[in-house]
């Protein structure tokens, strides 16, 4: 039987060596992910919360860090340079602020998604459509706030557009969101409720009992951009391009959300 024979002189090397090698992968295996942090409007963070883990089965070394909230609220929010890497909002007009303030990098700047407003009641409900809900003068109507939220904005437009604003004017129950619009209706606060189509998309126990039309209230689109002082310039732009591929596109159609006839390149 033959032992190999290391020199006293040689351990320290051989320790050196080990001790190298469990660092190393010590760095490997416990290195976090890279927290890319994307401001949405709310009505995203159901999507963006799948998209999210599909990046992250793409990319393991990218956590994408959702974080959703009123549009406005954001836009204020990122106008005081709060951290953050990439934003989507649901108005071009906030988008516009944004990048007349240097806040957003303007070539980064994509129409990503089409949204629409709808009218729906609880599955179980007795209205079969708009027409038979307007006409019953006790059934409360839930809406986004008419100023302070942009689906409440888009609300406005198409109710004044529509002439609806006389029959609804009592019977109106404003919430701060197009997801909260949703709560009303399925708790019974509401009869109906005027959101986004995405919100009926990805809320179980409500249908549709009527699409509204967009020349009453405009193209609703969400527009995606890199922002300027991103901690994670890199990776945002990465995910940026995942984001108008195939993948998310499919994702973002199961939420009801649609891609543009048009979109901006770069």
């Amino acid at each position: 039987m033959h032992f190999r024979y290391f020199s006293k002189a040689a351990a320290p090397f051989f320790g050196l060596l080990s001790l190298l090698f469990v660092c190393g992968c010590s760095g490997v295996s416990h290195t976090p992910p890279t927290p890319l942090r994307v401001a949405v409007a709310d009505s995203l963070r159901p999507a963006m919360l799948e998209i999210a883990q599909a990046y992250a089965d793409k990319q393991p070394f990218v956590r994408v860090d959702v974080i959703s909230g009123n549009a406005l609220s954001l836009t204020r929010q990122m106008l005081q340079k709060v951290p953050a890497d990439m934003t989507i909002l649901d108005s071009s007009t906030l988008m516009d602020e944004l990048a007349a303030k240097d806040i957003i990098v303007a070539k980064s700047r994509t129409t990503l998604l089409v949204n629409g407003l709808v009218c729906f009641a609880k599955t179980d409900s007795p209205f079969q459509d708009f027409a038979s809900f307007e006409k019953d003068a006790k059934a409360m109507l839930a809406v986004g706030d008419l100023k302070e939220t942009v689906v409440g904005q888009y609300t406005a437009q198409c109710m004044e557009r529509l002439k609806m604003d006389a029959t609804f004017k009592d019977r109106l129950i404003p919430v701060k969101s197009s997801d909260a619009v949703a709560s009303a209706v399925l708790n019974g606060t509401a009869a109906a409720g005027i959101a986004y189509q995405s919100t009926a998309a990805s809320s179980r126990g409500v249908r549709i009992i009527t699409n509204f039309p967009m020349n009453s209230y405009g193209m609703i689109t969400y527009d995606a951009a890199v922002l300027r002082a991103a901690p994670y310039y890199g990776q945002a732009w990465e995910f940026l391009s995942f984001l108008r591929g195939e993948q998310a596109a499919e994702i973002f159609r199961r939420h009801g959300l649609t891609s543009p006839l048009k979109t901006h390149s770069f």
